[in-house]
């Protein structure tokens, strides 16, 4: 319904004898047509993406607000002719706006804008296309501005798709239904997939004196959740001497340089806390016992085998004057 669609049917609406004088303009007018479809507006709401009451508001200012007081001045029978006449005109512009709008829905789900989902489940996602009788209009859908491939026949009024099983990569997107010939009609939702981390668990290290100790606990959640190590009970900082604790988002990760047996044997445990899937634990024995000498068993043989090749070799050498020998 465009500004001069509007002034048209406020000339319809309040004839001349109403604007008497000059005093009331269009512009008067035509303010008490959107105020009245905007109130009803927000009570029978059209979706979220079809013509909106307030875009014309803008549109129009209301200029002569002593125009109200002489309209409420006149006779009851033509107030109450005004106001119907009104309202019959909302009812046809609120059938032919319904009859073009674009919705999706979600089973299981809502018809909000983000949809949440367990990780490996399933969701369904029907796009509602309502448009006048015979006439037949073409849907299409985008992931993430990329056109997702439909069957022929889920292409009408009541397209759909399924997502299963909802894995990472599937949080955030988003799943978007137009119409093909007219994308200003069209719906969208954002799927939210929530997943826990794998921390619990337990691992057990056998470590000796100046190695370095690694450990890695799982992080990746949604909602993100909040990491904390402990060692023998007690709360460790991000960095504590020799013990030095990083995240990259997925994982965090704990390194110890330099083992010592006295200082860094024991428990060590990593606590993920999540608003959503409450704590998990994961648990590290780490046994650390002194650095062993250990026998240079490569340098020796590799000594023998140099060895054998020359006593080898020079026998070789020496072959005629050892045959003549045993002659």
């Amino acid at each position: 319904m465009d500004l001069e669609s509007l002034y048209g049917a406020a000339e319809w609406l309040f004839p001349c004898s109403l604007r008497c004088e000059g005093l009331l303009s269009l512009d008067f007018y035509a303010n008490i047509i959107l105020s009245i479809l905007q109130v009803i507006g927000h009570f029978l709401p059209l979706g979220s993406n079809g013509p909106s009451y307030n875009k014309l508001l803008h549109k129009l200012t209301i200029t002569h607000c002593f125009g109200l007081v002489l309209y409420s001045r006149r006779s009851w029978l033509i107030k109450m002719t005004t106001i119907l006449r009104t309202l019959l005109l909302h009812a046809v512009i609120l059938c032919v706006m319904q009859t073009s709008g674009v919705r999706i829905e979600a089973v299981p789900g809502s018809v909000e804008q983000m949809i949440e989902m367990k990780l490996n489940g399933t969701v369904s996602l029907i796009c509602r296309h309502k448009t006048a009788a015979g006439t037949d209009m073409e849907l299409v859908w985008l992931r993430n501005n990329a056109l997702v491939k439909l069957e022929n026949n889920n292409r009408g009024d009541n397209s759909s798709i399924c997502v299963t099983p909802l894995t990472h990569e599937d949080n955030g997107a988003i799943f978007t239904c137009q119409r093909k010939n007219d994308t200003t009609l069209n719906d969208s939702v954002t799927l939210n997939v929530t997943y826990a981390s794998e921390t619990n668990g337990s691992e057990e290290f056998d470590m000796e004196e100046q190695e370095t100790l690694v450990l890695l606990c799982d992080m990746y959640a949604n909602p993100a959740v909040i990491v904390s190590w402990e060692f023998n009970g007690t709360q460790l900082e991000h960095t504590t001497g020799k013990v030095i604790v990083t995240n990259d988002g997925f994982t965090s990760k704990l390194t110890v340089d330099k083992l010592d047996m006295d200082l860094h044997r024991g428990t060590y445990i990593c606590e993920t806390n999540s608003p959503k899937h409450g704590k998990q634990r994961r648990t590290f024995s780490v046994r650390v016992k002194e650095r062993t000498t250990r026998f240079p068993v490569m340098p020796i043989v590799a000594g023998v085998v140099v060895v054998f090749l020359t006593v080898l070799l020079a026998i070789f050498s020496r072959r005629k004057k050892i045959a003549k020998c045993f002659k």
